[in-house]
This record gives structure tokens, sequence and C-alpha cells, in this order.
């Protein structure tokens, strides 16, 4: 069985619960029956880009071999830090002083693959990023509070995470040569996630940039056989059908007493691990208001499973969405979403969620599936050929079955072997489960993550999926055509491209995948490897032919296009491709990508109104290059007048605008000094005013605090579907 998808922590936190719950060896001394561990000195130096000594840095060091050592040191007045550490290979992540000023601009630096056998001395350098100011919109233009925007160093190591504010802005400090991933709020809406390069966004000398669009899915459609499509792409050839079942979800709708007045049951189910009864504060909840709290409203219980079951398909359906935008979101998902099609059949249950066979007074719920949980954390099963039997008899032949679980305590493990599992839950973040998952039972690929520390080393068969290997001989590297001559085998962690990094197939050592980052590790787009893999497998199912040479596969011809827009191109074989660039009527739309060869997104609000020509051009390891034949395209943006701003003044508190006109609210803001954000409102008099006591989301600064006395600040407005007016200076 292929074991699901671990959720890898970032290097940050990883390194600090690290440092916590296993301290590192303690120098001059060994455990019991070992022989003593040979060590070295390690310094480190920490500086800014003009060789300034940076003090107070946070500086993690962390032996990546067997985890022999987590330490978290800051640095001296002299920028220095000094440990004795175990030999092995290390990485060193540095953040940058918790200071204000300049410092506040400076980027975590991240080095990998360092061996150390010997004394070393390693410097790091922190570079100056750029502030990076803009709004995530839906393609209607509404503004997406609660939207999520990591940024990603060149190798897709996380590096920042910030969420947009009530009025869908976000601030960010990022470097020109990282990608952003933004990712949709988990509300249950239908917007689809957008990976760009930070190369490719407009923003001027204050970093405010232009608005990121997220496209929406179609609506879904209930068929009369009782089916939902959840997608269906445009593909006439053929489409990969993905089919998922619903286990442990009622069709009931129990009535409840709303004490709250809030319009919906308040009951979150508890995981009652000792039998008593009683719920404790270490026992697992569904905390369904995300108010961070257990509540529970009266309600009455019809069918005995202590959960108050109402509008569970809807949640079953809303799961499903989730996922499925999320899939769409990943470069070749989104690439070949003509040739995919998700259909969700709602089997309901008698009653919500699953076994707990183990507990000490066991839970025990009469589910479709019989699904159980055999431990209080992932260990699952189900009645899977029931569950595969009743798949087909509602859904018809399958290229993929899948099952959603209704977890009540956000627990679960996802899986994929011959059925995926996956876990809905009340109120479960917008997740890369599912594309994760289908990369197993689409791409047969496997998982590249280590499971635990201290885990022995890999020494099986050679793996059968075509991501691992226990090899690093160049001639039988099962992707060996990927691999540039000069490459070295095995790759050190933190190298781009392709080479042979060790740990993968759960184990630290003695397997081998084929990048240092990818969706089938953790969190980031596929790799060439994993891309090809997969696009091949797509156009084999959806029975469709890959093209001979490149050709251009979104947009369609003809099409009609706004905001930010996908392009994507495949070819016959990504392993001789070094690099690609799209094209806008012949001229390069941007910087050629060698991170990530398919699904780039273009703005198309930077050009005219009117009919493109798209192409994409690739260029080749020996030097060649080719390109698309064009895809003629109209591009159609409404056109946005820049919001005016009049003379600001300062007043009772706020700051308002007489005489500001074509301003949008909700969602436009104040930016004062090209940094901090304020929200817009009309008052009751009918003038603009920023919202009272709202706090901007650079500094967290009061209005008051950011406009002072008898000092000249700057101001300009913006709304959150684009526009940007003058900027004006005044003194309060």
């Amino acid at each position: 069985m292929v074991a699901g998808w671990k959720q890898l922590l970032t290097v940050n936190a990883w390194l600090l619960a690290a440092s916590l719950v296993a301290p590192p060896l303690a120098l001059g001394s060994a455990p019991p029956g070992r022989a003593r561990a040979l060590t070295a000195a390690l310094a480190v130096r920490v500086a800014d880009e003009a060789g300034a000594a940076l003090s107070g840095a946070t500086v993690a060091i962390s032996e990546t071999g067997d985890n022999k050592v987590n330490l978290l040191v800051s640095s001296d007045v002299s920028g220095r830090v000094s440990a004795t550490v175990a030999q092995g290979t290390y990485s060193i992540a540095v953040y940058p002083p918790l200071t204000g000023g300049s410092a506040t601009e400076l980027l975590r630096s991240l080095v990998q693959g360092i061996p150390i056998s010997t004394d070393r001395t390693i410097d790091v350098v922190l570079r100056r990023g750029v502030p990076l100011q803009s709004c995530v919109v839906s393609d209607d233009g509404r503004p997406l509070p609660g939207a999520r925007v990591d940024s990603y160093s060149p190798v897709f190591d996380l590096d920042s995470t910030a969420y947009t504010d009530s009025t869908g802005w976000f601030r960010l400090v990022v470097a020109a040569d990282e990608w952003l991933f933004v990712t949709p709020p988990p509300d249950g809406g239908r917007e689809i996630g957008a990976w760009l390069r930070v190369a490719d966004i407009q923003r001027d000398v204050d970093g405010l940039a232009v608005p990121v669009v997220l496209d929406r899915m179609a609506p879904p459609i209930d068929e009369p056989d009782g089916i939902t499509v959840i997608h269906r792409g445009a593909a006439t050839t053929g489409r990969v059908r993905i089919g998922v079942i619903s286990e442990g979800y009622t069709d009931l709708r129990e009535s409840f007493d709303d004490v709250n007045r809030n319009g919906r049951c308040d009951d979150e189910p508890f995981l009652d691990l000792d039998g008593d009864g009683r719920f404790d504060p270490n026992e697992p909840y569904s905390d369904a208001n995300g108010n961070g709290k257990r509540d529970a409203e009266p309600f009455t219980d019809t069918n005995g499973d202590g959960v108050c079951n109402r509008d569970e398909r809807a949640a079953f359906l809303r799961a499903i969405t989730d996922g499925v935008r999320m899939l769409l979101s990943f470069p070749v998902y989104r690439d070949m979403a003509d040739h995919l099609e998700v259909v969700a059949a709602f089997a309901p249950s008698a009653q919500a969620g699953s076994d707990f066979p183990t507990l000490s007074r066991p839970i025990l719920r009469d589910t479709l599936f019989d699904s159980r949980f055999s431990s209080t954390n992932y260990i699952f099963n189900l009645d899977r050929s029931k569950a595969e039997l009743e798949g087909q008899r509602r859904m018809g032949e399958l290229d993929v079955f899948a099952v959603m679980t209704n977890s009540l305590f956000n627990l679960g493990r996802e899986s994929a072997s011959g059925a995926v599992f996956l876990f809905g839950n009340p109120r479960s973040d917008v997740s890369t489960t599912m594309a994760h998952e289908f990369g197993h039972s689409i791409g047969k690929l496997g998982d590249e993550y280590f499971e635990y520390d201290g885990a022995p080393p890999y020494n099986g068969n050679e793996p059968s999926f075509p991501n691992l290997t226990r090899s690093t001989d160049r001639a039988e590297l099962k992707w060996g055509r990927f691999v540039r001559a000069g490459t070295a085998l095995p790759t050190a962690d933190g190298e781009p491209g392709v080479g042979a990094f060790e740990g993968a197939y759960y184990r630290r050592h003695g397997a081998f995948r084929p990048a240092h980052s990818c969706l089938m590790r953790r969190y980031g787009p596929f790799c060439p490897v994993c891309s090809d893999t997969l696009l091949t497998k797509i156009y084999q199912l959806s029975r469709a032919s890959r093209p001979a040479s490149p050709a251009v596969v979104e947009p369609g011809a003809g099409e009609t296009l706004s905001g930010w827009t996908v392009v994507g191109a495949v070819d016959s074989d990504l392993a001789p491709v070094e690099s690609v660039e799209v094209l806008v009527d012949g001229v390069a739309a941007g910087p050629a990508a060698r991170e990530v060869l398919l699904g780039h997104m273009i703005d198309t609000s930077r050009y005219v109104n009117g009919i493109h020509d798209v192409a994409v051009s690739f260029a080749y390891a020996d030097g060649t290059r080719r390109v698309t034949p064009a895809v003629r395209a109209v591009f159609s943006n409404e056109t946005r007048v820049p919001p005016s701003i009049g003379a600001p003044r300062y007043q009772g508190g706020s700051l308002t605008f007489p005489q500001a006109a074509g301003v949008t609210v909700p969602g436009a803001v104040a930016i004062v000094n090209g940094k901090d954000r304020f929200p817009l409102e009309v008052s009751g008099a009918g003038v603009l005013r920023t919202v009272k006591k709202s706090l901007g989301s650079a500094s967290r600064l009061r209005v008051s605090k950011a406009i002072p006395r008898r000092r000249d600040v700057t101001v300009r407005i913006v709304n959150s579907s684009g526009g940007m007016s003058e900027a004006v200076t005044f003194r309060r």
C-alpha cells in the first residue's frame, strides 16, 4: 500500500520543535553502549549584503542526515555563532534580527547540504528583500479575505507566509527570484489557487502590485442519476474519470436550539479518550465555528450518534470542491484540466463519523462502509470492496476511485492505493492532499518524504516507482536523461535541477528522489520527472495522444482571457527542456523560467484589449530552441479608472477624503507612506474615511500613529479590484 501524504513543517517550525523535543547530543559524552560521536567546531558568520555583521539573528543548525543535532542560537555582536557539533551533513537557516528599521526587510537564508567532518566556518549573507503589497480577488472583483500567500525559494523551500486581511490585502517581503503560491480561503468557494513568479508581478516604487485575480471553477452540475459533476474538462477524446463517494455522512436534518443566533448548530463533538463522558481539554474536538473553544447547543439526536446532523451532503461536496480547486492550482493538473473529470456520489450513512473501537469506551457508528480508526491519530480502514462496488454501481467505470470520509475530529491520514482515502473536516484547511494522492493513483508515483528519524536505511529491492531509486549510478538512474552533465550524484539538498537526492520512500538513507523538492515530498509543484510521468499517464488514461512537438494546451484558440491566466504548453519529453518562456505577439511576457516547466501565469491586463497571439518558447539543453504554434486569444479586461484622492484630512481619529471619487468599498484601502494599509468605509454623512481603530497590516500602527503630528506623510487610495490614485503628501 502506498502511504499517504505526510505534511512536513516549515524549516523554522520544524527546527524549533526539534530543539525542544530532541536536544542535541551532550558534548563529550555518549549514550551507553555507543561509540563516542566524532565532533567538529562549527562557526557561522552572519552579515548583510554590505558586509555589516548582524547581531541578534536566529541561527538554526540542523544535522540532516541522522538528526543528531538541532540547535537554535542567536548571533553575537560580531554576527558570529559557534558550536561543537557531531560530524555529519548540515543545513543552516538564518532568520533576520527581530528589530525595527531596515533590518525587517532582510530575508531568511537557508544553506543546505553542508558536509562537516572537520572544523568549518560558514558565511551566511542575508539579502535585502523588497516589500510586495497586493490584494487577492475573485474573478468577479470580490476581495478574498483569509487567502494564504506563501513565498518559496527557487528550489521551493517555504520562506514566508501571509494571509489577506478583511479587505483582501497582504504584504510580504520577497526576493525577485522567488515564487508565490496564492491559495483561496477555505470558505467553500470555487476559486482556484495560482503559482506566480515575483518577477512577473508589476509593482511600483512603493511595492504596490496589480491585484492577484483567482479564476473560479464552473458551478457543480447535478445530473439526473444523483451524480454531481464537480469538474468536467472540455476534451472530446476522453477524460481521466475520478469518482468520489461519501462515507460517514448522513442525510438527516435534526432540529436544534440556536442559542447564539448564528444560524448553525454549534454542536462540536469530541473524542472521549478516557471514556468518562466529559470533555477534557486534551481531547480532540471539532471547532466548527472557529472560535477556539468547544461549544454545544441543544439538539434533537434522532439517530443516537451524538452529532447534530445537518447539511452533511453540502459538507461532503464542499470538501471535494476544496480539494479539486487546489488540484487545479498545480501545473500539470491545470494544464491538463480539459482531460480531467471529477464526479461525486452522496451515499448516506445512518450515523455520522467513524468507529474508534480501541478506546476505553469504544465509539461505534453505523456507517455504510464500516470506516474505523484503529488508533486515535491516523491508522484507518474501511470495507474497501463494498465501497468500490457501490462506487461502480453509482458512478460506472472509473479511472480513479476515492472515498471522502466525514472526520469529525480533524483526524485522518490520506492514502492512495486501489482506492484513495480522503478526509473532510468541519473546518478543514484548503490543502494539497488531493493533488498529492492523485499523483499516486494517476501517475503511480511514490512518496519521497522520510517518515521518521532513526528509521534504518532502506535496503530492500529497487522501488517500482518511476521517481524512487536505491542506485545513484548515472548509467542505471531511472531518470538519467533528466540529469545534466556535471551534476553530482548523489546530489546535495538545496541544489537546483534534477539529480539524485538522498531521503525518500520514508527513509533518510538508502533511497533517492529526483529533485530537492516536489509535491510528492512536500508542498510545492511537481518536479520535472514527476511532471513528465503525470503528463504521459493523463494522456494515456484519457485516450489522447501526447503532442509529438511543443504545443500550447491552455488557453484554447479563440478563448477570451482576463486578469491572470494560465498559459500551458507540453512537449513530447520534458527531459531535454532547459527553460520555457511565454510569448505574447512574439515578445517575451517575462523572463524564462527554469524551475517549473509547465503552467505559467501571465497578467493579461498588461496588454491592450483585443486579439493577441500566445505561444511558448522551449529552450533545450543542447542550445536549440523551438516555439509552439501560436494560439489566438482575446484579452478583455475591465478598464480600471484610478480613484481620485482629493485633499486628505485627519479628523476625529480617522483619515478622511471628502473629495475622493471612484473608490470601491468595501475592499479599498488607504496606504500611508507606502507601507501601512487602512480599510476604507463611507461614514453616515457620506464621507469616505478610514475605519476607526483599524490597524495597518505592516507595522500594526493605528491611523493616529501612522500619521504623526507636524510630519509629512504620503497617502494614496487603491481599490482591491485594481486602480491606484495619485500619491498625495499632506501634514497633520
